[in-house]
């Protein structure tokens, strides 16, 4: 519990979305053993953006957009789609692990627990980014 508390401080604490960013994907896979985390964020046309600028599938996408969407988490493949927040969630937490692995429910558990924790800060930053993106 205080290793997770920490994780959500240490995104809260971060004053940018990149970094706030990075932070999350590597607390993630820190306290649960994933191999990978990203997050993908929405902006309000719809539009999608990662921190390293990855390549999203066009299944993948319209899989995060249900997952933003419903607020319900979903699996594809060997990843988990976690919604950070609640409905429509501004962003999707994606954590993979190897493909033979599975999550156990504490996992899952966990991997919730930050999202939620680490949603309000994300959606502020979003917001600020959308801003400026939009700024005359």
């Amino acid at each position: 519990m205080l290793a997770l508390s920490a994780a959500m401080r240490a995104v809260a604490a971060e004053p940018l979305l990149r970094p706030a960013v990075a932070v999350l994907e590597r607390e993630v896979c820190r306290l649960t053993p994933a191999r990978e985390a990203t997050v993908i964020a929405i902006d309000r046309a719809g539009a999608v953006w990662t921190r390293d600028g990855s390549v999203i599938s066009d299944e993948v996408h319209q899989l995060v957009t249900r997952v933003a969407g419903t607020g319900q988490r979903a699996a594809f493949g060997h990843a988990l789609f976690e919604p950070i927040g609640g409905p429509p969630a501004r962003a999707v937490l994606a954590v993979r692990r190897r493909p033979r692995d599975r999550f156990a429910d504490d996992d899952i558990a966990l991997v919730s627990a930050l999202a939620g924790g680490v949603a309000a800060t994300l959606n502020r930053l979003i917001s600020a980014r959308d801003l400026l993106a939009h700024a005359p």
